[in-house]
C-alpha cells in the first residue's frame, strides 16, 4: 500500500507523526498533520495568497455535535497553539479557538430571567466564551453576543450591538467561505496589508466578516426563529441577523415606528 511513498523525504515526517501518536494519542496526531500542512504551505505561496486560501477553507470545516466534541477541540487546539512556533500557525489556532468558543455558548443551558445563584453561575459561562468568540472576525461574535441580550430581554442592548455591527459590514470586507475572491478585492487587500507588518488576528479582526452559524436546538438563538433549528444548523448572513434582531426588538420595546 505504501510501495513509493515512504522515501528519505518523508521519513522524518511519518517518524514525528507516529511519535506523537505515541505520546499524546490523536492529539498528537492532529497537531503534527495541521502544523506540517501549514508550514509547507506557507514556504510555497505568497502571504497574500495564504491569507485567501484560509478565508476559502476556514468556514468548511464541520460542527461539534455536542459540548464534549467542543472541549476536546478546543484542548487540542490550546495544546498545538502552546507547542507551535510559527506565528501564522499560531494565528490560525488562536482563530480556531475563538470559532469553537462561539459553539460551546450555544450548547449551555437554556438562559432565563431572574438573578438567582445558578442563573448567574450559568451566565458567567456565558460571558467567558462569548468574550473569547469576538475574535472570530469583525463581527459574528457581536451577533452572537446580541442574540445572548435579545435571549434575556435586553432589548435595547441588542439594538446597539447590531448598530455597531451595520457600521463593520462595509463593501471593503472580505466575506469568507467564497469560493472564488475576484482580482480586485485581493489587489485591494494586498494595497493594503502588503506593506505593513500585520498579523493574521488582527487582519481577521479588521477585515473579516462571515455568516453567522446558530446550532441544533442553540440556546442562543430567538425563541422567533427556534423552529429553524429544530432540524439542523442554519447559516445567517451578518446583515440579515442585524436587521432581524432589529425587527424583534423594536416589536418588543413596543416602538412601532422602528419596527
Amino acid at each position: 500500500m505504501f510501495q513509493g511513498r515512504v522515501n528519505t523525504a518523508y521519513n522524518q515526517i511519518l517518524l514525528r507523526v507516529t511519535d506523537g501518536i505515541i505520546c499524546d494519542g490523536t492529539i498528537g496526531l492532529t497537531s503534527n498533520i495541521l502544523s506540517k500542512r501549514l508550514t509547507s504551505t506557507m514556504e510555497t505561496v505568497s502571504s497574500i495568497q495564504l491569507d485567501f486560501l484560509f478565508y476559502k477553507i476556514f468556514d468548511n470545516f464541520g460542527f461539534p455535535k455536542n459540548t464534549s466534541d467542543s472541549i476536546r477541540g478546543l484542548v487540542t487546539v490550546t495544546s498545538l497553539l502552546q507547542s507551535e512556533s510559527s506565528v501564522y500557525v499560531r494565528d490560525v489556532c488562536r482563530r480556531w479557538i475563538s470559532k469553537i468558543n462561539q459553539y460551546i455558548p450555544q450548547q449551555l443551558p437554556s438562559l432565563v430571567t431572574g438573578q438567582n445563584i445558578e442563573n448567574t453561575y450559568i451566565r458567567s459561562f456565558y460571558h467567558t466564551h462569548l468574550q473569547d468568540a469576538l475574535k472570530q472576525d469583525a463581527v459574528t461574535g457581536w451577533l452572537l453576543y446580541a442574540s445572548f441580550y435579545y435571549v434575556i430581554g435586553q432589548y435595547n442592548v441588542t439594538l446597539r450591538i447590531t448598530d455597531y455591527v451595520l457600521s463593520k459590514c462595509t463593501p471593503d470586507k472580505i466575506y469568507e467561505a467564497i469560493s472564488l475572491y475576484n482580482q480586485k478585492v485581493i489587489h485591494d487587500y494586498s494595497e493594503h496589508f502588503q506593506s505593513k507588518s500585520i498579523k493574521l488576528s488582527d487582519k481577521i479582526k479588521l477585515v473579516t466578516i462571515s455568516p453567522v452559524i446558530y446550532l441544533q436546538h442553540s440556546s442562543l438563538i430567538p425563541d422567533e426563529l427556534q423552529l429553524e433549528i429544530q432540524n439542523g444548523n442554519i447559516s445567517i448572513p451578518p446583515v440579515v441577523l442585524c436587521h432581524c434582531l432589529k425587527l424583534l426588538s423594536f416589536y418588543h420595546i413596543g416602538d412601532l415606528c422602528n419596527k
